[in-house]
């Protein structure tokens, strides 16, 4: 059995892996939401929601409290914390053997379809990778109780202090373990249950000294983390539930939702195969750990009066898929080498998606790009808006995806998600803030509303907006 610091080859082709499957991400060089603040603002953001490490990693990254755009090397250390991750999810579910092509190719899944979403971000990419990385790291210790506990507490802490959207990796983690290991006959039941029991008591005692001792509130409108009454529990508990699998299923495309239904399959009827137990005993044990682990993908956040359902929050469903395909490349025989066919045919599927998803980003900026300079070309023409100062200004309406984007199947769902409009209405701090804050616009302030809309005349119209204006310094910019 090798041990795991001489897995740095491995760890090295993982990175390798995961650079190329964003590159066209990286190619479109493209300011992801809350980089359009802290890039023209350079501050870090994070510790008002108690992302503490978080704050310090970028100051770390950037050698600098005022964060710039370092970018791609945010991405690349996401990479390498990704490909970490990965490695010691193989080096645990192949126990300690050398990887094979397979075990490569399950580590993709966890960076597709959702986790692109993260990695979009040129600041926050870092440190979203390590929250993923220190989660599964005190399995490595699993056999060794005392270090176990003591790593587990303080991955843990570190995940919370990162990016809570990673809470669900390592519940699943010991839940997949325990359900492997008692079916090889590796432990016996009581074992298996008094591992997950003392860690899911870890778990629940360091997210809830996180939660009442270092968590301040959130800031109202980003995700409220108050719990549902004693009397709303339940239902809304699985009102959450059914929002968080809904949206998973309407996200995914129609054959990417069919292979993983076929690798649960697969994964079923190899456990009941491969299993040393009782072949009923099997089936019941895969699917109460089945319902369990579904029970935990989304980490803390189904519990939530609010939570959060936005592709950056759920790519614990990627990290459950993920080892649900290691578990099938962990066995042999010949459902499993069909298996590995599925599992194949799913990691291209998302690989390429990659690909698309990069391309649609740099495509939509053009696009973006081209719309604002028609705006600002036609404001810079009209007495009203060179007139000495301050102008309100409000844009109504939105220029909406690139035609390109536009004319997409109805299957990429995801795209048209995960892309961003930079220029429309709304009080979405990101809905516009690029046209306001990056082309040094002369005494322009940004509102929402304006005083009677009685008194505004047209005074600009082009084939793609409409400008109004009154002798109140006040302009309306409607997109078309």
């Amino acid at each position: 059995m090798r041990k795991i610091t001489s897995y740095y080859k491995e760890i090295l082709i993982m990175t390798v892996i995961f650079l190329i499957e964003i590159s066209a991400i990286v190619r479109a060089n493209f300011f992801y939401n809350d980089d359009l603040g802290r890039n023209i603002e350079g501050y870090t953001g994070n510790a008002f929601d108690s992302r503490y490490i978080a704050d310090w990693t970028s100051i770390l990254v950037n050698g600098n409290s005022h964060i710039t755009d370092s970018s791609p090397l945010t991405q690349i250390l996401s990479c390498i914390f990704l490909a970490i991750a990965v490695v010691v999810v193989a080096y645990i579910f192949s126990k300690g053997q050398n990887l094979k092509v397979m075990h490569y190719v399950c580590g993709t899944l966890i960076l597709s379809p959702y986790f692109l979403s993260n990695m979009s971000y040129k600041v926050d990419s870092a440190f979203m990778g390590l929250s993923v990385c220190v989660s599964v790291v005190p399995f490595l210790f699993r056999d060794k109780k005392i270090l176990y506990y003591v790593s587990s507490v303080i991955c843990l802490l570190v995940m919370c202090m990162t990016y809570q959207a990673s809470s669900g990796i390592y519940p699943m983690m010991a839940i997949m373990l325990a359900l492997l290991e008692w079916n090889s006959k590796e432990k016996e039941l009581k074992e298996s249950l008094l591992f997950l029991l003392k860690s899911a008591v870890t778990y629940l005692l360091t997210l809830g000294f996180f939660a009442l001792v270092l968590m301040k509130p959130i800031e109202e409108g980003y995700i409220n983390t108050s719990i549902f009454s004693a009397g709303d529990l339940i239902g809304g508990i699985i009102s959450n539930y059914k929002t968080y699998y809904f949206t998973v299923v309407a996200d995914f495309m129609k054959s990417w939702n069919i292979l993983v239904f076929l690798v649960m399959v697969v994964l079923f009827v190899s456990i009941i195969l491969d299993s040393k137990r009782n072949k009923v005993a099997a089936a019941a044990m895969f699917v109460a750990m089945m319902v369990i682990m579904l029970l935990v993908v989304f980490g803390v956040y189904p519990a939530f009066s609010l939570p959060l359902v936005l592709p950056r929050s759920m790519y614990g469903i990627s990290f459950f898929i993920m080892i649900c395909c290691f578990a099938i490349v962990s066995s042999e025989g010949l459902v499993a080498n069909m298996g590995k066919v599925i599992i194949f045919a799913l990691a291209w599927c998302f690989f390429t998606f990659s690909f698309t998803y990069g391309n649609a980003l740099s495509q939509q900026m053009k696009y973006v790009d081209f719309r604002t300079e028609e705006v600002i070309n036609d404001l810079t023409d009209l007495d009203c808006f060179m007139a000495p100062g301050q102008k309100n200004m409000i844009i109504e309406g939105d220029i909406g995806l690139c035609p390109a984007l536009d004319n997409y199947s109805y299957d990429y769902v995801l795209i048209r998600k995960l892309v961003p409009v930079y220029l429309k209405a709304g009080s979405d701090e990101w809905n516009s803030a690029y046209f306001y804050r990056y082309f040094n616009l002369p005494d322009v302030k940004r509102v929402y509303e304006v005083s009677d809309i009685s008194t505004f005349s047209l005074v600009q119209e082009s084939a793609y907006h409409r400008i109004l204006a009154n002798d109140q310094n006040e302009i309306i910019v409607e997109l078309k």
